[in-house]
């Protein structure tokens, strides 16, 4: 089974619970992909 992880927006908080799926959900980096929406 393939797990993936997909977050709107890059703050602080999609940030740290990038970091718990990884550290206690067993979650790969490339298994989270973040969609930072700013207009610069």
């Amino acid at each position: 089974m393939t797990r993936k992880a997909y977050m709107i927006g890059t703050g602080v908080g999609n940030l740290a619970a990038g970091i718990y799926l990884i550290r206690d959900g067993g979650f790969n980096g490339d298994q989270i992909t973040m969609m930072g929406l700013e207009d610069h």
